[in-house]
């Protein structure tokens, strides 16, 4: 951070002393004149001013730093000193170069990304294709997605936060969100892994509990042929089953996600508390949805449906799955003041599931991820 201020500098010092010399020329010289330092004064500042308050938008930038640059050489040079040649302005080159080079790197990069997950994405397209060759799977797949749309408007858009307060808002218009005083964002890390690690077993025993009622997979405990995978109906924790549970996001990641992608807004990450449940078919899955939707603790607030036929599965990589945003809302949670806590909660098919936990498949779109800086 302190580089990027202090790299700053190197464009704010000249782009003030540009001002200085256009407002002379404007003042006391030719008004002409003064569009040249006024437009590298701008330039400059603009630049020096993304470095220090919106990084992201720097490279960005550079295109347009070097066209202005250009644009205001050669008008100086057409039109005050009459001379009809092109310039090419070093600094200005320079940084287009930079932004070149930057951007071919990023798409070599990507590129690598892409053929790290080439046999994930084979292997998940095929799993698709399985289920879209059946008609009645994709009357299956067709009746999910209707369930989905005919559910409240707020499962599929609309803003959802971590919140602390009396009641958990959520907001499709932003100005309720900026009228509503009485629920606020956590902004704090801490106080969000703080709520986590308390809601981590409470949010486990509900999704067991879930599971257990409608027909959820786990693996069958097995001493031989530990690289084949088999699933069972889960019926307690006293059966035999490999631990197969998901923990807390990881700190790490977390920060990560944090830094890329939502810009340290901490009250944006609703996937700390997660669990996932493995399902036979689309059918059981549809159930499953149904039953935690009636499900009088559960919260539905969002709904991403990867299962639709209509989704771009190129966005997870070719993985497909429900992924709901739900709180836990019960004597338990509101007595700690948990109730208001977003977690996340797949509803995921057994063959995609099977892929990703036993090939490293999910290890592999983490690193993709990675890469792409998401």
């Amino acid at each position: 951070r302190l580089g990027g201020i202090c790299f700053s500098v190197t464009f704010l010092c000249p782009g003030c002393l540009e001002v200085y010399a256009g407002i002379s020329e404007l003042v006391y010289g030719q008004a002409i004149d003064s569009v040249y330092w006024l437009v590298l004064a701008f330039v400059a500042l603009v630049t020096g001013l993304l470095l220090v308050f919106w990084e992201e938008n720097f490279l960005k930038f550079l295109p347009f730093n070097a066209l202005l640059t250009h644009c205001a050489i050669n008008f100086h040079y057409f039109f005050v000193v009459r001379r009809n040649e092109f310039q090419i302005l070093p600094s200005g080159s320079i940084l287009l170069l930079c932004w070149l080079g930057v951007q071919a790197l990023r798409f070599l990069a990507i590129r690598r990304a892409w053929r790290g997950i080439a046999d994930d994405l084979e292997h998940y397209n095929e799993i698709w294709q399985r289920l879209a060759s059946s008609e009645e799977t994709r009357r299956q797949l067709e009746e999910l997605r209707d369930k989905i749309l005919a559910g409240p408007e707020t499962w599929r858009q609309g803003a959802i936060y971590q919140l602390q307060g009396d009641q958990h808002r959520h907001s499709t218009s932003m100005l309720e969100r900026l009228v509503r005083q009485d629920a606020r964002r956590i902004a704090c890390l801490d106080q969000l892994y703080s709520q986590a690690m308390l809601l981590e077993l409470p949010f486990l025993r509900k999704v067991k509990e879930l599971a257990r009622r409608w027909g959820g997979l786990v693996q069958e405990q097995r001493e031989e042929e530990e690289g084949e995978v088999r699933w069972v109906r889960y019926e307690g924790d006293e059966m035999p089953h490999r631990p197969g549970w998901a923990r807390l996001k990881g700190f790490d990641r977390s920060i990560e996600k944090l830094c890329r992608s939502y810009k340290g807004e901490v009250w944006r990450l609703l996937d700390v508390v997660r669990q996932s449940i493995v399902l036979e078919s689309v059918e059981e899955l549809r159930r499953c949805l149904q039953g935690v939707r009636e499900d009088e603790e559960v919260v539905i607030l969002r709904v991403k449906n990867r299962l639709d036929p209509g989704y771009s599965s190129q966005q997870s990589g070719a993985y497909r799955d429900l992924c709901l945003s739900v709180r836990l809302d019960n004597e338990e949670t509101r007595r700690l003041g948990l109730s208001l806590h977003v977690c996340e909660l797949q509803l995921s098919l057994k063959d995609y599931k099977s892929w990703a936990m036993h090939s490293d498949g999910h290890k592999r779109y983490v690193a993709y991820r990675n890469t792409r800086g998401e």
